[in-house]
């Protein structure tokens, strides 16, 4: 397992930590949300304090996914605002990058092939603005009962060596996908907007991220509201198996999965207790 199963954690339960993340973000505060120690992947929240700058910064050695959640910031003059993404692959030149009044991004980093320098142009995503265009309708292959619901999908970007896919997923007022079904890849989730009741676990609301490994079993959820996912498969396409079906049945007393090594960094929620 690249990542230990996460589900669910609110990324506010996590303090602030002010060292150094990765050398091209000197001074940018971080929430680490999961992390493969073997390849130095991750996925974070970054803090960018007002009047940011740093010039001539060293590339990074791993791809870099940005989803702008408030805020804006720049990338060689590039601004990102609020619900833009952009993938700027290992190695990728950053002579100045800015954040005026500040920013919060949700960033997600992936190990890259070693190169002989450079980067590969080809693998590039300068700046996407998620909400320019409607988004298509969900097919029955992105699972999580997407069509039945009427949901709609946005690939942001497609790996063209793996088929992984980072996607946004928005599903309309009053829902609930009933079936259990198991992942056919590693995938994992941030809930960008909305509510969702998850059975056993309790009610998700935005900021709660997902870590769910290959073959774990997605129980049943519902939601009043309109939700709003990003969600990130690895190793291919998201693609589920279904083994049942079920109902959304109450939390109780706090049931979500999570890893020692995250529990003993919370500051706050249910856990925190548990954690001290």
């Amino acid at each position: 397992m690249s990542r230990p199963h996460t589900e669910f954690l609110q990324a506010q339960w996590l303090p602030w930590q002010g060292d150094t993340l990765l050398p091209h973000l000197p001074g940018v505060a971080h929430r680490v949300l999961s992390r493969d120690d073997k390849t130095g992947a991750m996925s974070a929240l970054l803090r960018f304090p007002p009047g940011w700058v740093a010039n001539e910064l060293p590339p990074c050695t791993l791809h870099e996914e940005i989803y702008t959640l408030d805020g804006s910031l720049s990338v060689n003059e590039v601004f990102f605002a609020a619900d833009f993404y952009g993938f700027l692959p290992a190695g990728f030149p950053r002579h100045r990058a800015t954040a005026p009044q500040g920013a919060v991004a949700l960033a997600f980093y992936t190990a890259a092939a070693k190169t002989s320098g450079g980067y590969d142009h080809a693998r590039w995503v300068p700046r996407t603005d998620v909400f320019s265009a409607i988004w298509p309708a969900a097919e029955p292959h992105h699972g999580l009962d997407l069509a039945a619901h009427h949901a709609r999908a946005r690939v942001l970007w497609s790996d063209p060596d793996s088929g992984a896919q980072t996607i946004i997923v928005g599903y309309p007022p009053v829902w609930q996908a009933a079936t259990i079904e198991t992942q056919t890849v590693d995938a994992e989730y941030y809930l960008l907007a909305g509510d969702c009741a998850v059975s056993g676990r309790g009610t998700m609301t935005p900021g709660t991220y997902i870590w769910r490994p290959q073959d774990a079993p997605r129980v049943p959820m519902a939601a009043r509201t309109s939700t709003v996912f990003l969600i990130r498969s690895h190793g291919g396409p998201l693609a589920f198996t279904a083994t049942g079906e079920g109902t959304v049945k109450p939390a109780g007393d706090p049931a979500c999965i999570i890893p020692p090594d995250t529990a003993a960094r919370l500051s706050d929620g249910p856990y925190a207790k548990e954690a001290a």
